[in-house]
């Protein structure tokens, strides 16, 4: 079912970083032809079927799982293929857009291969859902889920590897072992057995997946348990926490926090719960 929101700009919206100028769901798109007029970012997303986009110069094909960046005041025309060409569809701009932009390296018009394509479906949909029926007037939420949705954006067009990392994708089950067990001593050749593979592959697929050595991702592990655990129970000593994330030596503890956090974890504590 067709859908569209489009917001009341009030200077409380204006104002913010990012914002919502439209945002929809067509069930066809149809032909769009436009020379530099637009004034905003837009950002159409193919949920079925097939289009052609021409921009730049360019003619560039947009299946499913695909969508579109385009930078204000460029000319361009996009148009189905297919019977049906159902897609997802936002403007957005702000006070910082081009900061913004810039910093994602999302200055150019261009096809972006999505990830996870569900996930920006669903961030379009809360934004979609809270302009009309919650908040026309106060673009919070949709600003904060602009925020992400430009976060993946960006990981899509600069980062391959997040896209498909087949060595993490190896390392799915040691990284629940190690998350279900982070307050035991845990060896090497127990995250080994747990790939059923070498000790040096173990240490290969770590550097390879997530670019740390075994026992740095453990500590990193540990380190974010004791974090929760200083702030969510101040009953524990600091002692007792490093005790309950794998860590018999306070001093050792200590040290390895600090370096983590570069602060020790009294500090760590008084920070965030003064």
């Amino acid at each position: 079912m067709d859908k569209m929101s489009f917001p009341a700009l009030m200077n409380n919206v204006t104002s913010l970083p990012l914002y919502v100028s439209s945002v929809g769901h067509w069930d066809h798109q149809t032909e769009i032809t436009r020379d530099a007029e637009f004034m905003d970012y837009q950002w159409i997303q193919c949920v079925k079927g097939c289009g052609i986009l021409e921009v730049n110069g360019q003619v560039l094909r947009i299946d499913e799982n695909e969508g579109f960046l385009l930078l204000p005041e460029v000319p361009h025309a996009y148009y189905p293929v297919t019977e049906q060409w159902e897609v997802w569809w936002l403007s957005f701009t702000g006070q910082t857009i081009q900061e913004m932009m810039t910093h994602f390296k999302l200055t150019q018009s261009m096809k972006i291969t999505l990830t996870d394509p569900q996930r920006l479906i669903e961030k379009m949909e809360i934004m979609l859902t809270e302009l009309e029926t919650h908040h026309r007037l106060d673009q919070r939420v949709s600003s904060e889920m602009l925020y992400g949705l430009l976060v993946h954006l960006h990981l899509d067009h600069t980062q391959p590897s997040y896209r498909r990392n087949p060595y993490l994708e190896q390392l799915q089950p040691v990284i629940t072992y190690i998350n279900e067990r982070y307050y035991e001593p845990i060896s090497l050749q127990e995250l080994a057995t747990v790939l059923g593979v070498t000790v040096q592959h173990t240490c290969l697929l770590f550097q390879k997946g997530l670019h740390v050595r075994p026992f740095e991702y453990l500590a990193r592990v540990r380190i974010q348990k004791a974090k929760e655990k200083l702030i969510q129970d101040p009953t524990l000593s600091v002692q007792e926490v490093g005790q309950q994330i794998g860590y018999e030596s306070p001093s050792h503890f200590g040290k390895v926090f600090k370096q983590h956090e570069h602060m020790t974890p009294a500090t760590f504590r008084k920070l965030y719960r003064s």
